[in-house]
């Protein structure tokens, strides 16, 4: 356990087995225990333009998967 003097943000990561930028994103209240955040997905740019071309082509499949 560490005491109140020995609490510093890289004393604190030490003793925790994480990152300082991991500890300090904690204490400002940037991070929430827990929670991961949302990576945006890389295919959304795509979307619209595989909708088209899969319209336009029958023969092709995957039409379903992308309604």
């Amino acid at each position: 356990m560490l005491t109140w003097e020995e609490g510093s943000i890289s004393a604190i990561a030490r003793h925790l087995g994480h990152d300082r930028k991991t500890i300090r994103a904690y204490l400002n209240g940037e991070r929430v225990s827990g929670y991961r955040r949302q990576s945006p997905d890389a295919f959304m740019p795509f979307l619209e333009y595989c909708r088209q071309r899969l319209s336009d082509d029958p023969h092709l499949w995957g039409l379903d998967a992308l309604r």
